[in-house]
């Protein structure tokens, strides 16, 4: 390996040259100079893997012989050594392609064996990038992904590690702390990394598919379409069907159909549905984690909605502000609906006990959110969840069986659960909120019975799917079989035996829809354990077939 050692100071730079001598013997070739410009002229004829450089010498400084050694693409690793502990010189060396900044006081035989070991890594690592271009991208991604905060989805803010922190985690050690660069470092490290992007005019795509599409194939088509519009660009991956596209607008009005053309470009060439955000226009480099937030918002939209196509940031909308609802127009026209009050008038139809038209508000309020697509998801979201909320917090306020508390615990996992999207998360809603809204009716309906009556209800829905008797359920509830007939029917206004079998159809009804069990096993479940009887009642009590229902149901 290499060595050259810059130092005005003659006994510094020899006492140096003698401890890496010493380190291993015969390894390391190292020439020693008293400035930068002795020391460039050697490097530019005879190259070097390892720089050490003072900052303050005669004839060339240090910093100065590292913005030559920059301007020449020189791919030494360069180690800086200064008496001085001020930011100043670390910040302007790390921009000027510096490896490492260490402080003399602090140059133990130990410290150059860690920085040579390092450099190694570094060289050997450069060497792989340069025989494998692959390799040099991925470096690349890695580093751009760290400056957006991206692990698999964007971040809200740019960040990433200092260099020296970075340098010690790809070295397999932990970084002792890190920093937030400011746009200049970064468009120091983008420079660094060969990443070609103006501060000016930068704008922001992110893209998914419907399906797996392999990564060689879209970088391809990515790379041809920018080169084509000839804008400087940077692609990456974000996540396993994600890619951001970082390009300079170049021109006014690119930006016109440009998503438009992509979206086209990559459907054609990829045979699934593409879903494409746009952000910006923005300058700065330390806007790159905004734009690309922007880009992934409007594409998430596209996602959710299941719109192949591509949308603006500029065009997504977030719900109608309270109040604004009687806004005159072409503004207040162009905004989207705002659910705050159907959100309050669902819930208060319920907390009425008025559950159908709760029932008939809430598939309105999913018939208007899915007409609402340039919403952001979370406007569709938020209020969907909300309406369950109220009804599950209704709920909770009466005694409840096995059964209604199992099914009351995966209510409240749906509140948790991811949204991706709109279809689904409507699908799941409703099926919540029909469950919830059945058991509250009937939660409310026999709210005023006796606790002996209330008793015969719960046995009924606890046993429905066997064959259960009115002895059987007097007992239950320390009754005798003729007072809980009479008691029933006087509270509740139904005979037991309809009560029965209401409650039996009900169930039925959920297997017919939710479950492919034959009509023998629904009939089985549902507790009347006789197809044809099972059948004859059906259609009695809902005018049509157990099939005919099931198609209906699956047909909606």
């Amino acid at each position: 390996m290499r060595i050259v050692i810059v130092e005005d100071e003659k006994i510094t730079r020899q006492w140096v040259k003698k401890q890496i001598e010493k380190l291993r013997p015969g390894y390391y070739t190292v020439e020693t100079f008293a400035n930068g410009r002795q020391a460039l002229d050697y490097m530019e004829s005879c190259g070097a893997d390892v720089l050490f450089t003072d900052v303050r010498m005669p004839v060339m400084d240090g910093l100065e012989l590292l913005g030559e050694l920059q301007r020449r693409e020189n791919r030494a690793y360069k180690v800086i050594l200064s008496a001085y502990d001020e930011f100043q010189y670390a910040q302007q060396a790390l921009r000027l392609g510096a490896n490492e900044f260490t402080l003399k006081p602090e140059i133990t035989k130990e410290e150059l064996g860690r920085i040579l070991d390092a450099a190694e890594n570094w060289l050997r690592r450069q060497s792989r990038a340069e025989e494998n271009p692959e390799e040099l991208q991925e470096q690349r991604e890695l580093w751009m992904r760290q400056i957006l905060g991206q692990a698999g989805r964007a971040a809200d803010e740019a960040g990433w590690q200092a260099d020296r922190g970075r340098k010690a985690e790809e070295d397999g050690q932990t970084a002792e702390s890190s920093s937030v660069l400011n746009a200049e470092q970064i468009g120091e490290g983008l420079r660094k990394w060969g990443i070609d992007l103006d501060e000016q005019n930068l704008r922001a795509v992110c893209l998914s598919f419907a399906r797996a599409v392999p990564r060689e194939k879209v970088m391809e088509l990515l790379e041809l379409y920018l080169t084509e519009e000839r804008v400087k660009y940077f692609c990456l991956q974000l996540g396993v069907q994600s890619f951001g596209v970082f390009f300079n607008q170049g021109k006014a009005g690119i930006c016109e159909d440009f998503g438009g053309r992509l979206w086209e470009l990559l459907r054609t060439h990829v045979g699934t549905d593409v879903y494409i955000g746009l952000g910006g226009p923005g300058s700065g480099y330390d806007g790159l984690g905004e734009l690309c937030r922007q880009a992934m918002a409007a594409k998430e939209n596209r996602q959710f909605f299941e719109i192949s196509g591509y949308l603006h940031y500029g065009d997504l909308k977030t719900a109608l502000p309270e109040g604004a609802e009687g806004a005159e127009g072409a503004e207040a026209a162009e905004q989207e609906p705002y659910f705050g009050d159907m959100v309050r008038e669902i819930l208060d139809a319920a907390e009425a006990r008025d559950f159908k038209r709760a029932r008939e508000r809430t598939e309105a309020f999913f018939e208007n959110a899915g007409e609402a697509r340039a919403l952001q998801p979370a406007c569709v979201i938020a209020p969907g969840r909300e309406i369950l909320t109220g009804y599950m917090r209704g709920l909770r306020a009466y005694p409840l069986n096995s059964e209604e508390s199992a099914r009351l615990r995966q209510c409240e996992l749906l509140l948790g659960k991811p949204a991706f999207r709109f279809r689904r998360f409507r699908e799941e809603m409703l099926e919540a909120v029909g469950f919830l809204s059945e058991a509250l009716e009937r939660k409310t309906r026999y709210s005023g019975c006796s606790p002996a009556v209330q008793k015969i209800m719960q046995y009924v829905e606890e046993h429905y799917g066997e064959r259960i008797s009115l002895e059987q359920v007097a007992a239950a509830a320390f009754l005798s079989r003729s007072y809980a007939s009479v008691l029933f029917k006087k509270e509740t206004g139904e005979k037991f035996s309809d009560y029965l079998q209401r409650i039996r159809i009900g169930k039925s009804c959920a297997l017919l829809k939710d479950t492919g069990l034959s009509i023998q096993e629904t009939a089985d479940r549902a507790g009347f354990f006789d197809a044809a009887h099972f059948s004859r009642v059906f259609k009695e009590k809902m005018g049509m077939s157990p099939m005919e229902y099931r198609r209906r149901e699956n047909t909606r």
